[in-house]
């Protein structure tokens, strides 16, 4: 592992903390409770700035986070305060970070899918050379493959996991063929020795 990696994976996991705090501030300020402190990491401050109502911090340590709300670990009875709210505003207030992380989630993958040059499908294109799973009651070109065994498949790389994982045996496999689906029996790939372990070998490709 090297620094890139560290870093990367630093970055990542601080956006991820940044998200779901900005949740928690956004839903109480929402509400008008009154938020003490915003803090990206955890320990000593290295930064801050004082606005009108918020501290705005970050620490030292890339490991947390938190939104200081008023009231929050108090019976503090003031309008502004966390405790003096509606019992659905305070878990409205709560809920929405795991609901930022979720959002944040979706719209990285939007950002990913989208910006894609290929678009890789389930429906085969062609078989490699040698291949055996297209023998005579096998799989055909234009087969959109939706199970593998008892497995569904949403993507690409789950027929190729499961194909790797339980292929050494015949498996049936779902498709979707001439807008029908259908179970193509006992469909034989070839095999190969991984770590002392017999894996199937995928032996076609997606359109894509």
């Amino acid at each position: 592992m090297n620094i890139w990696t560290v870093l990367l994976a630093i970055l990542i996991f601080s956006l991820m903390i940044l998200m779901h705090e900005f949740g928690h501030f956004i839903t109480a300020r929402l509400f008008k409770v009154k938020v003490d402190e915003f803090a990206l990491g955890m320990g000593p401050k290295i930064l801050s700035y004082k606005g009108k109502k918020t501290v705005y911090s970050i620490r030292a340590f890339p490991i947390g986070g938190f939104c200081n709300m008023k009231g929050e670990d108090s019976d503090d009875a003031d309008e502004d305060s966390f405790t003096a709210k509606a019992p659905w505003k305070r878990m409205l207030i709560l809920v929405a970070g795991a609901f930022m992380n979720i959002l944040f989630g979706i719209l990285v993958m939007a950002v990913i899918v989208s910006s894609s040059s290929v678009m890789v499908t389930r429906t085969i294109g062609e078989f490699n050379e040698g291949a055996i799973s297209n023998g005579e009651n096998g799989l055909r070109i234009n087969d959109e493959i939706v199970k593998v065994g008892t497995r569904n498949t949403l993507v690409y790389s789950d027929i190729y996991y499961f194909i790797t994982k339980n292929g050494a045996e015949p498996i049936d496999i779902t498709v979707i063929r001439d807008g029908k689906k259908t179970v193509v029996e006992d469909v034989t790939f070839a095999t190969q020795d991984v770590d002392g372990r017999s894996t199937g070998v995928m032996d076609f490709k997606f359109y894509g």
